[in-house]
């Protein structure tokens, strides 16, 4: 897929004269995360939350753009569907030039003073409130993997916040440990089922033609992605998740995964490099994925499963968080891209037929087919004016 570069696959939002926001800069990952600690057995008094399981809504996926579900698309397990030649896809947030998180340790965050502790000497009152300030800066972490099929169908809310909430709230990706997979007919059903829910795109083809044995390798990939930054490594899960979720590819191979990699504009040898250094955390308890947390005003809420946009509406709402509107669409197409018509109808508040319309009036966006979904992109030759 390509030739190692990224000046033909994606834009800089910098660069672009759409009138887009290039967004806020991601959050800091520690290049080092291997795992989530609430979700291993070394906090065995702690209990992963369960799966979500509020009632399935009726089916009412919306015909054309989306695509569906059924099997008979995407290649189920065989070769990668990449993006076609000639169209962009988007740099979500893109990393600020000259980063290199391999250049330097993390750092590494200090347990808050308990209120028993005495301080050996006086600390400023400005000290104490920058600390609070820290702690309580708004912040959304969805902890996950790239075959978590409801972190793929979570998307269009995460994205919603982002558009509407990231003056003030960041996000963030966590890693949970390697899930393992025994069953791939009950997981076929799962994403099936999911689906309905979602909304997005979903082949589920791979359980019944080349099925994982667990998330070992694109855990280890994930990982060593994030040596080359949060917004590449970010970046990177999202193309993982479309091989997966959309295009029906076993991913766990590492071949598969640099090719992913180079298509999604990340350093291969620094990959490569990383590979090693890295280590996915491992469990013997059964998670399902994802959950999400919420840190607002020094409390944290924990939710399991899928998200009700209006839920997390009330949390910001009551800790007085405002609304913004997101960002003109060309920019929204170039930042995040290729999208779903469906994160267009959620992050815009817009029903389908008027989603769709906005989308093909303008000549900067073209739709492209991977898998058996339809999605969005800017056009790299309508965008240079050419």
């Amino acid at each position: 897929m390509g030739d190692g570069t990224t000046d033909d696959l994606y834009i800089d939002p910098e660069d672009d004269d759409s009138g887009s926001a290039s967004g806020d800069e991601a959050p800091d990952v520690d290049p080092d995360q291997t795992g989530v600690d609430e979700y291993t057995d070394e906090s065995p008094s702690e209990e992963a939350p369960s799966e979500d399981s509020s009632p399935q809504p009726t089916e009412t996926t919306p015909s054309g753009t989306d695509g569906n579900g059924s099997s008979g698309g995407g290649g189920g397990g065989g070769g990668i569907i990449g993006i076609p030649e000639g169209v962009e896809v988007g740099d979500d947030s893109p990393d600020e030039a000259g980063e290199d998180p391999d250049s330097s340790e993390p750092e590494k965050s200090q347990d808050p003073e308990t209120p028993d502790e005495e301080p050996e000497q006086e600390e400023s009152e400005d000290e104490d409130d920058d600390d609070d300030e820290e702690e309580q800066e708004p912040k959304v972490v969805q902890y996950s993997d790239p075959w978590d099929n409801v972190g793929w169908g979570l998307y269009p809310i995460i994205l919603k916040i982002k558009e509407r909430y990231g003056h003030e709230v960041d996000t963030d990706y966590h890693l949970v440990p390697v899930r393992e997979f025994v069953d791939p007919e009950k997981m076929a059903s799962k994403w099936e089922r999911d689906r309905l829910r979602h909304k997005m795109p979903i082949d589920t083809s791979v359980w019944e033609e080349n099925p994982p044995e667990s998330t070992e390798l694109a855990n280890r990939a994930y990982l060593a992605a994030m040596h080359q930054g949060p917004n590449a490594a970010q970046r990177y899960l999202r193309r993982l998740r479309t091989a997966t979720m959309v295009e029906g590819t076993n991913i766990e191979d590492k071949e598969i995964l640099f090719e992913l990699a180079e298509n999604a504009g990340l350093d291969t040898n620094r990959l490569e490099e990383a590979w090693d250094k890295v280590e996915p955390r491992q469990t013997k308890r059964d998670l399902n994925p994802p959950f999400t947390k919420f840190h607002v005003d020094g409390e944290e809420v924990t939710q399991s499963g899928y998200l009700h946009y209006d839920d997390i509406v009330d949390i910001f709402d009551q800790s007085g968080i405002d609304s913004e509107e997101p960002q003109p669409l060309s920019g929204f197409v170039t930042e995040h891209g290729p999208v779903t018509t469906q994160e267009v109808m959620t992050v815009y508040e817009w029903p389908q037929d008027r989603a769709e319309e906005e989308l093909q009036q303008r000549d900067d966006i073209v739709p492209v087919e991977i898998g058996v979904g339809a999605f969005w992109t800017r056009h790299k030759q309508a965008s240079e004016g050419i």
